[in-house]
Formats: C-alpha cells, structure tokens, sequence
C-alpha cells in the first residue's frame, strides 16, 4: 500500500477486535513533512522550441 507523505508511518497502528480490523494512520504536522522535489514545467506561447 503506498501512502501520502502527510502519514507518520512511524505511528501506524492496527489492531483486531471482534473479528474488526482497526487501522490507525496518524498524519504529521505540517513542519514535519519533507519536500522531496518539486518539478515545475511552464509552457509560454509563441516560445515552444521545435528542436
């Protein structure tokens, strides 16, 4: 399962109870979560290059 970057994977908790499954995915705080890279492509008319 792939999870956003926003879920404290360090804190997952699941537990089974009365034949439930309970998952628990805490999020970060915002000052937790790391950019990785950011990519940022802008396309100006009348300046595409044809090459």
């Amino acid at each position: 399962m792939i999870l956003p970057d926003n879920i404290d994977k360090e804190k997952i908790e699941a537990k089974v109870e009365h034949g439930a499954l309970t998952v628990n995915l805490p999020k970060k705080k915002m000052n937790e979560i790391k950019k990785i890279g950011t990519a940022i492509y802008i396309l100006i008319r009348g300046q595409e290059s044809n090459k």
